[in-house]
């Protein structure tokens, strides 16, 4: 659908990274971008393939005060370090892992947009002794817990997302907001179209091509292990992440408390801020939650 003429309440909103970044040295060469806002409980937000810690712009402004919100851009993206050859999940969730560790992030919620939401996943399976110290509950958004290879639909996908011509198509003014828009189920208000351009500018594709998305693991059957409380967040019109994906996701967590949207494509952060950070205050304020509810 056509980007929307009527007012959008977000039109003049600044970038989440407006506020200004920094780089994280976390060895080995590697620095990872980084943006903060507020004090107090820390959020890490993982953004997802392609895009930047910008993906948070709208949700940023409707977590209250009190809050120390903390983006960053998963290396190959936007100012972090490339991804080398061999570039893998386990490489960006130790990534992730060692930015916690110098950041000293306590009781900390993870939330995670698509790939971001994968990679909060295998942390929490990789590094367990994180978990009840470091991060405390997750909340993942417009994600899923099976790898690329399961269906035929998702390697077609993996595939156009890892083409260097898909690449620069997302980087066209024109090009890039009639693809930007088939990321929202509902009419797409030009200034949120437009900042899916601006990431994909800033997602260098140079930077993150050595990166298998292909090979993306099926994280379900390890699932049940995790022991902590998951909000799962998505749209009931997600061309890229199905209601089968976000239905299998929360059954295999067994705990996990599942939102389905209606009317709400893959860009849900963008479209529908509001639902994001209503769940994200949620999981701050509640810390356990009745999985019944």
């Amino acid at each position: 659908m056509a980007a929307a003429a009527q007012p959008d309440p977000w039109a003049d909103a600044s970038p989440f990274g407006s506020v200004g970044t920094s780089q994280v040295d976390i060895g080995n060469g590697v620095c990872l971008e980084v943006a903060e806002r507020g004090t107090g409980r820390p959020v890490l937000l993982l953004h997802g393939w392609g895009m930047t810690l910008d993906t948070w712009t709208y949700v940023a402004p409707l977590v209250p005060t009190g809050t120390r919100l903390v983006g960053l851009n998963l290396r190959g993206h936007g100012g972090s370090s490339p991804i080398p050859p061999g570039g893998d999940l386990a490489q960006m969730c130790d990534d992730v892992a060692r930015l916690v560790e110098i950041l000293d992030l306590r009781d900390l919620v993870i939330v995670g947009h698509s790939l971001g939401g994968i990679v909060a996943q295998a942390l929490a399976l990789g590094r367990p002794e994180l978990i009840g110290t470091r991060i405390s509950s997750m909340l993942l958004v417009s994600t899923k817990a099976r790898g690329a290879s399961n269906d035929r639909r998702t390697r077609l996908l993996a595939k156009m997302l890892t083409s260097s011509r898909f690449a620069r198509i997302g980087r066209s003014c024109t090009l890039g907001l009639f693809l930007a828009r088939h990321s929202f189920a509902g009419p797409t208000p030009l200034a949120r179209a437009q900042l899916i351009v601006a990431m994909s500018r800033a997602a260098e594709f140079d930077h993150r091509r050595n990166f298998d998305l292909l090979g993306l693991p099926d994280l379900s059957a390890r699932l049940p292990e995790l022991s902590l409380p998951v909000t799962v967040l998505s749209g009931l019109d997600d061309p890229a992440t199905s209601v089968e994906d976000a239905v299998n996701l929360a059954d295999h967590l067994g705990c996990a408390r599942l939102r389905l949207l209606a009317k709400t494509g893959h860009m849900l952060p963008l479209e529908r801020p509001e639902a994001v950070a209503t769940e994200l205050i949620d999981l701050c304020t509640e810390g356990q939650f009745d999985a019944a509810s």
